[in-house]
């Protein structure tokens, strides 16, 4: 059941993905970007909203392929699409260090997304296949 309401939101199948990684760019590069945090952050809060942020994005865009009628659904094509979804990570983190006053460049975030994108993996894997 949940599958037939998933599906309905894949008409345009990269959309979802697309408007996702909107979300995740404006987060990136507006400085002090809202996230519902308290101002003492707790360590780690960060870290998880990147890990969470990047799991949607991995889960969309591996749902995107899952609907697409002109891709093939194959390991490859997974391992291609999340593998772009960390490039976009890392090229947005270095646009930060880059041109973000109060933002920083941080390998830990990177990691994070990676983590995210796991995750996000697994989460597909759970619920569509």
């Amino acid at each position: 059941m949940l599958h037939h309401y998933i599906k309905k939101i894949f008409r345009i199948p990269w959309l979802p993905a697309l408007m996702w990684a909107g979300l995740i760019l404006w987060g990136s590069l507006v400085n002090e970007a809202p996230v519902l945090l308290p101002k003492q952050q707790f360590l780690g809060a960060d870290k998880l909203v990147h890990a969470l942020a990047y799991a949607g994005l991995g889960f969309l865009t591996l749902a995107g392929i899952k609907y697409h009628s002109k891709i093939k659904d194959s390991t490859l094509n997974t391992l291609l699409a999340l593998g772009i979804c960390l490039f976009f990570g890392i090229a947005l983190e270095v646009v930060q260090g880059i041109l973000v006053v109060e933002r920083h460049f941080e390998y830990l975030d990177m990691l994070a997304n990676a983590v995210g994108l796991g995750l996000g993996w697994i989460a597909y894997y759970l619920f569509i296949t």
